[in-house]
């Protein structure tokens, strides 16, 4: 965490010195800044990943549920991470697409877990 905080202070700080003689730089620097960090946190999820699957291989949970749930973490992320790079660009109507579009996207794909509960809850009715 201290080399992504240390990183985004970094970023900050060009940003805001190339905002005034330069502003598209500025918001190109941001944008692999952005970019760099979110590789950065790549790597905890990959580990979040890894234990997931264990988790499953240990227990014999369908692994399909936590392939849609981890399929919908990771639209959530990309969907705020490119919306927030939108609305700092002083974009904020494509912002608020990019949030409606993940948002339905997550919607789609989780429609499988809604029919699995759907189809339990019927089963225990009948």
């Amino acid at each position: 965490m201290f080399t992504v905080g240390v990183l985004g202070i970094i970023i900050v700080i060009l940003t805001l010195q190339l905002k005034n003689i330069k502003s598209e730089y500025s918001v190109v620097i941001m944008i692999v800044g952005c970019v760099i960090i979110f590789f950065y946190s790549i790597s905890g999820i990959i580990k979040v990943v890894e234990i997931l699957k264990k988790i499953i291989n240990d227990t014999g949970i369908n692994d399909e549920r936590i392939i849609i749930l981890l399929k919908i973490m990771g639209i959530s992320y990309i969907a705020e991470f490119v919306s927030d790079i939108a609305k700092d660009s002083g974009y904020s109507a494509l912002s608020n697409q990019i949030q409606i579009y993940g948002k339905i996207t997550i919607l789609v794909v989780s429609v499988p877990i809604l029919e699995s509960l759907i189809n339990c809850i019927n089963g225990l009715l009948l």
